[in-house]
């Protein structure tokens, strides 16, 4: 995951004429980040972007935070989620991120599941809960539009799905079979992620 990710990070950098100053690999299994942290910050980068997992990401941030460096810093959108602001802390303040879904209490909906999940679960879920949520529910949908449960003829259902429209928004697929997402530009503020741009 990680170095697909990262190819793909990078090959949208090349399109967009931005350069990468360095590039640093890490162990899910390290705990000890500094002599990264080190090598990066002296490349004098604009921009710190950390592609990883929750607890990596929380990590790095506290670490960072410890060595006083002061620098924008932008995560994978595996990072949106209340555990990175737990274990991370202040240290999360100001991280920017993307989702193609964010919690609030003003969609009714999302919040109604979200709650329930918490109930269930122990825990507000991520954007994976949502998107296994709605993944069953594009099935069923195809189930139903296919009427049969036969393989081709959902996989038929499933490739004509357009504008499904689940808890975390609309639905649809690109004429390879991936969906195709809107996503929005997210921002930890005083301990608490907010929205900082809507998808047109």
């Amino acid at each position: 995951w990680g170095v697909s990710s990262l190819n793909e990070f990078e090959s949208a950098c090349r399109e967009r004429g931005v350069d990468i100053v360095c590039i640093e690999s890490i162990h899910g299994q390290e705990t000890d980040f500094n002599s990264s942290i080190m090598k990066v910050r002296q490349t004098n980068p604009e921009l710190l972007v950390i592609i990883s997992h929750q607890i990596e990401c929380a990590a790095l941030l506290r670490q960072i935070k410890e060595t006083g460096w002061e620098i924008p810093i932008a995560v994978s959108s595996t990072n949106y989620s209340n555990q990175v602001l737990q274990l991370a802390g202040e240290a999360a303040e100001g991280i920017t991120s993307i989702t193609a879904f964010f919690l609030s209490e003003e969609d009714s909906d999302a919040w109604e599941y979200a709650q329930e999940f918490k109930k269930r679960a122990g825990y507000i879920p991520t954007v994976h809960g949502v998107f296994s949520y709605d993944a069953v529910g594009v099935l069923c949908d195809a189930i139903r539009r296919a009427g049969s449960t036969y393989r081709e003829a959902v996989f038929e259902a499933l490739k004509t799905t357009e504008n499904y429209e689940g808890i975390a928004g609309l639905r649809r697929f690109t004429q390879e079979g991936y969906v195709d997402r809107d996503f929005q530009v997210v921002q930890v503020e005083n301990g608490r992620w907010v929205l900082r741009t809507i998808p047109e």
